[in-house]
């Protein structure tokens, strides 16, 4: 399918400090893109590394997107530079230059159980994961319902499967997810596309900090009852760690995902940048009960302990069966004996009802009840008027249809 040409589009991209953020500017640039590198910190290697890069068409503009100003301020640099392009015959990005898309790709994790997670962390976490991409969103929406551009929400799996010790970040992904299917919708009038990227996890900050770490988080804990309960944890989710570290080291794929959404003529409402059977896991779970993804997701965390639950929850219900068989069985007897006594002959039907005083009359050979006198008398009376109205047998009353003979 024919692609979109990148001549005179600009692109924001947020979270350029590190991550997709980073690696996606360089991406863009040698696409023949402009890109205005959103960074919240003007002196992290991110920034510098991006400055470095020796391309006009990068500028790297500081912006938190936790902080209503600062994303005001971004807003009307980003806006100044534009103008500035249009006036210009070479401006610092080119002439006439729109600004084609808003990439909304800060976010941070929170790497912990539950119950051990400071309230302060989670609303942390959903200001920068939730509010700033809605803050951010809300900002530049009107460059782009100049051009009908698109808007692209970095999201992750946990958006579609919440994932054990991600609960928090799981709510906020899938919050963002909501946020981009509605806005997709609202937006169709001024043709403005919202794309989600739903990347499987990946070596960022997010699983390699240090910070990050399940025995930090739990290590913190001043109730000492929670800390010897999940301290039992650390060493299963370290070890799982370690393997989505060593088999996301490519960024290839997101990258191509990133680019499809930008440049296709139509793009996917979502990309799912995972293996063929996590895919499969999205489309299906909707379709099934829960209880389906939560096995896969145990046998991933603890496969052999998963295989003991299975089988011992198999002989639960073998022996419920068996129970619920035996138990129709005995009703089944009990029903036939009560059938059997309802059957035999009582002494009343045979004696006379005590209450009347006479016998009650049995079936006759031909299965038929016995008819009553009164009604036995009245049927005599009718068979005998019948045979008066037909007359005797040696009596034949002329038919009115005959014809009278004639006189000799």
């Amino acid at each position: 399918m024919k692609n979109l040409s990148s001549a005179k589009k600009a692109v924001l991209v947020t979270g350029c400090d590190s991550g997709f953020g980073l690696v996606l500017c360089k991406r863009l640039v040698a696409t023949g893109f402009s890109v205005f590198a959103a960074c919240s910190d003007l002196d992290g290697e991110g920034a510098k590394e991006l400055r470095g890069h020796h391309s006009k068409k990068i500028r790297v503009i500081e912006m938190d997107v936790t902080s209503e100003e600062s994303v005001k301020t971004a807003a009307f640099h980003v806006k100044r530079f534009l103008d500035q392009s249009a006036t210009e015959d070479h401006g610092p990005f080119g002439k006439r230059l729109r600004l084609w898309s808003v990439i909304t790709n800060a976010g941070v994790g929170l790497l912990a159980p539950f119950e051990v997670t400071p309230m302060l962390e989670i609303e942390n976490l959903f200001q920068v994961n939730v509010f700033g991409v809605v803050r951010t969103v809300k900002a530049f929406l009107p460059f782009l319902r100049r051009c009908n551009g698109r808007v692209i929400v970095t999201s992750s799996l946990a958006g579609s499967i919440p994932v054990p010790n991600l609960i928090a970040y799981s709510m906020s992904k899938m919050a963002v997810k909501a946020f981009a299917i509605g806005l997709q919708r609202e937006l169709r009038p001024f043709r403005i596309r919202c794309i989600t990227i739903e990347p499987f996890f990946y070596r960022t900050r997010l699983i390699v900090s240090p910070e990050q770490s399940l025995g930090v988080k739990v290590g913190a804990v001043d109730d000492t009852d929670q800390r010897t309960i999940y301290a039992a944890f650390i060493e299963e989710w370290e070890q799982q760690k370690k393997i989505i570290q060593n088999q996301a080291d490519d960024m290839e794929a997101p990258m191509r995902a990133f680019g499809h959404a930008l440049c296709s003529v139509r793009p996917k409402p979502c990309y799912y940048v995972m293996s063929s059977m996590l895919r499969m896991l999205i489309y299906l779970a909707p379709l099934f009960d829960v209880s389906y993804t939560d096995f896969v997701i145990a046998f991933n965390r603890n496969p052999a302990q998963t295989m003991d639950d299975i089988i011992s929850l198999e002989d639960d219900r073998s022996s419920e069966s068996r129970k619920i068989q035996l138990q129709g069985n005995r009703k089944v007897e009990k029903d036939k004996k009560t059938n059997k006594s309802s059957t035999k002959p009582s002494a009343h039907s045979k004696k006379g009802s005590p209450d009347c005083g006479e016998a009650t009359p049995s079936a006759d050979s031909s299965g038929n009840s016995p008819q009553p006198a009164a009604q036995k008398e009245a049927n005599v009376s009718r068979r005998a008027l019948k045979k008066d109205d037909e007359g005797s047998p040696g009596d034949k009353r002329p038919s009115q249809n005959a014809t009278p003979d004639k006189k000799k």
